[in-house]
């Protein structure tokens, strides 16, 4: 039996730390996404369906547009999509520059660094393009939703 050195234990202890983290940022994470997601289309849907059915049951009509959802619930989605994008994009960002900072004044050669904080610098910049174009999508289209309110006040007004 060859005994194991000091260094070859940390080796290990380091490739057990850098397989659960990939596993945890690259398959478990997506999957709780998703789930998440699935879960909550799924209880939107749960909660129309069951005033769709007391609507039925009362002998009340429903529009035909009833499930679609309004433009101001659009802007909220669209609104809260954008913020939490760049809250990710800006989490990223801190967490690129802090593991940056401290493997450097780590002394550490890890060969890794610059691949790590590449991913974790372009991860952040997707996620605060998308962020910020969800913010600008809304910012616009609430603009034109002003503008179109105020043409229609002045066109019923003449």
């Amino acid at each position: 039996m060859i005994p194991l050195v000091a260094s070859d234990a940390v080796r290990i202890s380091e490739g057990v730390i850098n397989l659960l983290w990939r596993t945890g940022v690259f398959v478990v994470l997506p999957i709780v996404i998703v789930s998440l997601l699935v879960k909550s289309r799924k209880h939107e849907i749960n909660r129309r369906t069951e005033v769709m059915l007391k609507a039925v049951e009362s002998g009340t009509q429903l529009s035909p547009g009833w499930f679609e959802k309004t433009f101001p619930e659009k802007q909220s989605l669209r609104l809260t999509a954008g913020i939490t994008w760049s809250v990710i994009g800006i989490f990223l960002t801190i967490a690129a520059v802090v593991m940056f900072v401290l493997l450097t004044k780590a002394g550490s050669d890890w060969e890794g660094i610059a691949i790590v904080v590449s991913l974790g610098a372009v991860l952040a910049g997707i996620a605060l393009g998308v962020g910020v174009g969800k913010w600008i999508a809304y910012s616009v289209a609430k603009k034109n939703a002003e503008l179109f309110a105020g043409h229609v006040k002045e066109d019923g007004q003449d």
